[in-house]
């Protein structure tokens, strides 16, 4: 069995995506080496926190 196969679902509030995203930014930026894939999973993790975060900020927006 392969990790790849396991989905696991989680709610964040925004604090938690923002919290998230900047250490998702930092990990990616200061990536020491190793497995090419890594880098490129940091990479896929940060656009998708990117976005959730991009989300609740135009929904804050939409609520004023």
């Amino acid at each position: 069995m392969t990790f790849e196969k396991h989905e696991v679902n989680m709610k964040f509030n925004g604090r938690a995506v923002k919290l998230m995203l900047d250490l998702l930014i930092d990990a990616h930026q200061n990536w020491p080496g190793g497995k090419p894939q890594e880098q490129e999973d940091l990479q896929i993790l940060k656009n998708g926190f990117f976005r959730a975060y991009m989300d609740c900020i135009f929904t804050m927006d939409d609520e004023k």
